[in-house]
């Protein structure tokens, strides 16, 4: 489960389930960016499944990096990216 600061630790092909709620940058990836991964691949699911789950970037940071997802794939599912920019000299991204 992601903690109310965004911190987590997850293993392929794991499901990390958020609990409903809005979310901000307490402790993040990068100053810049929320939540990276690289070669990830798994399940990261709003518990209650129905958009309750707010990962907010406060108009200052990108919500969400990923990566590559190695050979299988990446879910994200009932998770609203609110208020994520994109950030430096990389165009990419926002939310």
């Amino acid at each position: 489960t992601i903690s109310k600061d965004g911190a987590t630790k997850m293993a392929n092909g794991d499901q990390a389930l958020v609990a409903p709620g809005s979310y901000q940058c307490g402790t993040c990836a990068y100053s810049n960016t929320m939540f990276s991964t690289s070669n990830l691949f798994g399940s990261i699911i709003c518990a209650d499944g129905i958009q309750t789950c707010i990962l907010d970037g406060q108009g200052t940071r990108r919500i969400l990096w990923v990566d590559g997802t190695d050979v299988s794939k990446l879910t994200i599912k009932g998770i609203r990216f609110h208020r994520g920019t994109r950030t430096g000299t990389n165009t990419y991204g926002g939310g």
